[in-house]
């Protein structure tokens, strides 16, 4: 493949990769190298040095859509929404390319799977807002399967934020949403694996609160109108009566919590898939 690409991310996990003729010659993270989490690549003398390394015009820039409450470019399957136009670069001009942010999660995935192009499978994508699976056919279009779970990275990581509302109770209405929490979950939810039966508690109710959340009420927009506030309230005030309110993200009991909330999400999408993805891939 004789392809020069410049591909950039400016948002949370913010990157810039240059990829020729098939290869990867450099990638830059925002995050690494203990940046702190959701940085992007903010840096213009940065970014402008690793241009320097280039020392050609690609053929392709390539943006990926990055923010949900921003970016139009954020979910979508169609075709028809990428786009792919002449845009200037320094002196001299290349092709910008765009597609949307779920596209690029399915299509990392296929790229960076053993399967070689053509082959038919099945896709999962499970971030912050999206929550699905997906069926790849052998000319590459995109089938979506209904919503698993609507906003699971955000379900995952409010919990976090709930446990630790003493922290936490003076910020914006939406003081239960911070992207930075994930993280968090993952590391904690190792330590609950890891306890003894007899300490476990019946955590059913509350997981039943944090996975049937409307969040898509409470998200849609924080500039919402008017007569969204009442079920955006009625979120809150959900939250409000979650037994996990402020009962500390240090406690065994919150560490056993996000062991089992971890393992409920990901029954929800394996018992899904057993009974929808049946063509054996």
């Amino acid at each position: 493949m004789n392809l020069s690409i410049l591909s950039f991310n400016p948002p949370h996990d913010g990157s810039l990769a240059w990829i020729k003729d098939g290869f990867l010659k450099f990638s830059v993270e925002g995050e690494k190298d203990s940046n702190p989490r959701l940085s992007g690549i903010k840096s213009v003398p940065r970014a402008l040095g690793l241009m320097s390394v280039i020392k050609e015009t690609p053929d392709v820039i390539s943006i990926g859509g990055g923010n949900f409450e921003e970016d139009q470019l954020y979910l979508g399957l169609s075709q028809e929404l990428i786009s792919s136009e002449k845009t200037p670069f320094f002196e001299r001009s290349s092709n910008l390319f765009r597609s949307t942010h779920e596209r690029a999660h399915i299509f990392c995935s296929y790229g960076l799977s053993p399967y070689p192009q053509g082959q038919p499978l099945y896709v999962l994508v499970w971030e912050g807002v999206i929550g699905r699976f997906y069926e790849i056919d052998e000319k590459l279009n995109v089938h979506g399967f209904d919503t698993v779970l609507s906003h699971p990275g955000i379900r995952y990581q409010s919990a976090y934020a709930i446990a630790d509302y003493h922290n936490r109770k003076n910020k914006a209405w939406y003081w239960f949403i911070d992207h930075a929490d994930a993280g968090k979950m993952m590391a904690l939810a190792s330590y609950g694996e890891t306890m003894e039966s007899v300490r476990r508690k019946d955590w059913t109710q509350e997981l039943d609160r944090i996975l049937n959340l409307k969040l898509e009420n409470l998200l849609a927009g924080k500039n919402g109108a008017a007569d969204t506030q009442t079920e955006k309230r009625a979120v809150i005030n959900e939250v409000m009566a979650s037994k996990l309110l402020g009962i500390g993200v240090e406690s065994d009991d919150f560490k056993d919590f996000a062991h089992r909330l971890s393992d409920a999400i990901f029954d929800r999408f394996f018992q899904f898939a057993k009974k929808n993805l049946t063509k054996g891939y």
